[in-house]
């Protein structure tokens, strides 16, 4: 039950005037809303794009640039295979003067050449024959740094395998350096260059969008210093435009330059929140821009509501407590609306002239019932009148005075009560006391043959029922019942109805032969005919009109022998 209630309420609301005008409302906002979204999401995308196609542009003329300075380095150490007789000399000389002129002259012309280059931080020379080594530095690095990139290169160059085609990324202890190796005879001459040394130009307060410049092998993983919030093998994702790197909360776009002089490549992470940082004026006035467009269509909304909804649900509200029976609401006609106004004034005046009509024809069916009311209690006395003087000629005949003079001593009694009080209803109390004078003339009548049982629930003496209907039904029982051969037993019950409460049942049972048959069908048919039964077809009259459908009034034989009669009529005090 609850469900189906739930389900109810949500029906009435979908079709409700709300629901329509909030769909209206938003059919409205929501494309405006998509607009704002999609505005928004794309702004953020073209913004993205321009950053990136701008940062990918610098990227490419910084490893560019990078490359002259490389190839520059190559082109200055390949002067000095102009020293051949002294790498000679080097290699194969035992005459300890001739190595140490021939390595003066070379340690000079290494000299000059860092001297005329400012790309170049150390160039070296490594006859492989005798094993010597002979370097010139102006990297500014301690000198256990520079011991440590001896040590290393020294260890390199007496190795099988030494890459003599291009420029590759080394790192030795806590620097990061570029090695060029070019190889004559047996002679290894060559450069290191430290990546910061490289990366220095392009610090630049003007390229500070660029928030992190490093380098990358090409299997993507770090070459050179690695800020602590990123890891070295750089763990990309792809979000379908670009390549970004999530690190400390944030996602930094990962843009890269391939070197053209060796497995390389110079790499730069930017900040996507510093990209989009532009589109932040853009995004609060978004975001004014909708709050204004929320609270438009919520103040058209309430607008609404108080300006068409509210009258409109009084109007309705009105409507159904009028088929509901209540007609005493009235709209107001002073509505700031027009077109309101006129329906309410219409509306109140409808009212009153429905109410008005209700109350004439409420009070012509008022008259019409009491006409009726009047003319069956009016036909119901001389039908008892009738009755009863024929007991008195019958006690005439027998010569029983006594009985006769009792008899009109009860009748004076109920004649007198009769004329006083012409009541549509009377007291069960007082409608006992009529049938006890009646049955005690009838008890004179048949002496010894009449017995009587009352079985009265006293709480409901005060109750109301039409006069005569409990006499009418003990009066026939003496008509059609009594005889003078066979003593017939009159019960008498009321009681409440244990169905229900505020509710009487009155029953009426005799021992005699029953209601015949043509009596049961006439009292079941529409048809008003009474025939020689005014006294039933009195009651039932009265019943109707006074009780309407609230009054059950049923006529059986008992099973045993007997006729039954019971009526169930409303609790009414008078």
């Amino acid at each position: 039950m609850v469900k189906i209630s739930k389900l109810m309420k949500k029906r009435n609301f979908v079709d409700s005037l709300l629901a329509k005008l909030l769909l209206i409302v938003m059919s409205a906002f929501i494309p405006i809303m998509l607009f704002v979204i999609a505005n928004n999401i794309y702004s953020t995308n073209l913004a993205r794009q321009q950053a990136n196609y701008m940062n990918s542009n610098t990227i490419t003329l910084f490893m560019k640039e990078l490359d002259s300075n490389l190839n520059n380095i190559e082109r200055q150490i390949s002067r000095l295979s102009v020293l051949d007789s002294e790498f000679r000399i080097l290699e194969s000389t035992q005459d300890e003067v001739e190595q140490y002129h021939a390595s003066q002259t070379i340690s000079g012309a290494l000299s000059e050449l860092l001297l005329t280059s400012r790309s170049t931080d150390s160039v070296f020379i490594y006859a492989s024959e005798s094993g010597r080594l002979i370097s010139r530095s102006d990297s500014g690095d301690p000198y256990p740094q520079l011991e440590s990139v001896r040590r290393y290169l020294r260890n390199y160059l007496e190795s099988e395998t030494v890459n003599i085609g291009e420029w590759f990324p080394v790192g030795v202890d806590e620097g990061n350096y570029f090695f060029r190796i070019l190889k004559i005879d047996s002679t290894y001459i060559g450069a290191w260059v430290s990546m910061d040394t490289i990366l220095e130009p392009f610090m630049s307060p003007d390229l500070v969008r660029l928030d992190h410049i490093l380098f990358a092998d090409m299997q993507g993983r770090a070459v050179s210093q690695v800020p602590e919030k990123f890891s070295e093998d750089f763990p990309t994702s792809h979000d379908g435009e670009n390549l970004y790197i999530a690190a400390d909360g944030q996602r930094y776009i990962y843009i890269e330059g391939p070197s053209s002089n060796g497995q390389f490549s110079l790499v730069a992470l930017i900040s996507e929140k510093e990209i989009l940082s532009g589109l932040l004026t853009f995004r609060i006035l978004l975001i004014v821009i909708v709050l204004m467009v929320v609270m438009l269509f919520a103040a058209i909304v309430i607008m609404g509501k108080v300006i068409i909804l509210d009258p409109v649900n009084h109007l309705a509200k009105a409507m159904q407590n009028v088929q509901s029976g209540d007609w005493e609401i009235q709209l107001d006609e002073q509505s700031s609306t027009r077109e309101f106004r006129l329906l309410n004034q219409t509306y109140n005046s409808m009212i009153r002239e429905i109410e008005q009509l209700k109350i004439n024809v409420y009070e012509e069916q008022l008259m019409k019932q009491k006409a009726e009311l009047q003319f069956f209690q009016l036909q119901i006395r001389p039908h008892f009148l009738v009755n009863s003087l024929n007991i008195i000629f019958n006690l005439a005949q027998i010569g029983d005075f006594n009985l006769i003079k009792k008899l009109s001593h009860y009748l004076i009694r109920y004649f007198q009560y009769s004329i006083k009080n012409d009541s549509a209803l009377v007291d069960i109390k007082d409608e006992l006391d009529y049938v006890q004078t009646y049955l005690s003339i009838q008890k004179l009548r048949f002496s010894g043959l009449l017995r009587v049982s009352y079985e009265i629930d006293n709480d409901l003496l005060h109750y109301a029922v039409p006069p005569l209907s409990i006499q009418t039904f003990v009066e026939n029982t003496i008509i059609y019942a009594m005889s003078s051969e066979q003593p017939v037993d009159l019960t008498i019950r009321i009681k409440t109805n244990p169905e229900q409460d505020d509710s009487v049942i009155i029953v009426i049972n005799d021992s005699g032969p029953g209601f015949p048959k043509p009596i049961l069908d006439l009292f079941s048919s529409p048809n008003d005919e009474a025939g020689d039964h005014i006294g039933i077809s009195n009651v039932k009259h009265r019943l109707a009109l006074l009780f309407g459908g609230n009054a059950i009034l049923t006529l059986e034989n008992l099973p045993g022998g007997g006729a039954s009669v019971r009526m169930t009529l409303p609790k009414i005090m008078r």
